[in-house]
């Protein structure tokens, strides 16, 4: 559930922190072509992972209180209760499957690493714009 809000901000904000987790980041690449195969990519939104941003910014939070007509505070302890059980299976070595976004995991250096979903893009202005081949 966290996942879906923390999705949905990114289509509108730069960045969306998880308290005690890390913040998610989106980045922006331009509309590209590969010449070999002769495909046409639109401008792509993807996003990468930050835990060193892992302090309360107030959006999420402030986000899902208002869809889940909830309060600031019970938003906040989902999103605290949501982030400790993913650092407890980081930590057991069982990835984080964040359905849209990427998938996190520990890697051999025991940081956290995150691989981001090729599924969505998260650029609003390409809404509807896939990938062609002429």
């Amino acid at each position: 559930m966290i996942a879906r809000h923390i999705a949905d901000l990114l289509y509108h904000h730069e960045c969306v922190i998880v308290p005690g987790l890390g913040g998610f980041i989106k980045a922006y690449s331009p509309a590209r072509i590969l010449h070999t195969t002769h495909e046409f990519f639109p401008p792509a939104g993807s996003v990468a992972f930050n835990a060193g941003l892992s302090g309360n910014d107030g959006l999420l939070a402030n986000y899902i209180a208002a869809v889940e007509n909830i309060s600031y505070r019970e938003a906040l302890v989902d999103i605290h209760q949501w982030a400790e059980k993913c650092v407890t299976n980081l930590n057991n070595n069982l990835p984080v499957t964040l359905h849209g976004i990427g998938d996190l995991f520990l890697n051999e250096s025991g940081n956290f690493e995150f691989t981001p979903s090729k599924q969505v893009n998260f650029n609003a202005d390409s809404f509807g714009l896939t990938v062609f081949f002429a």
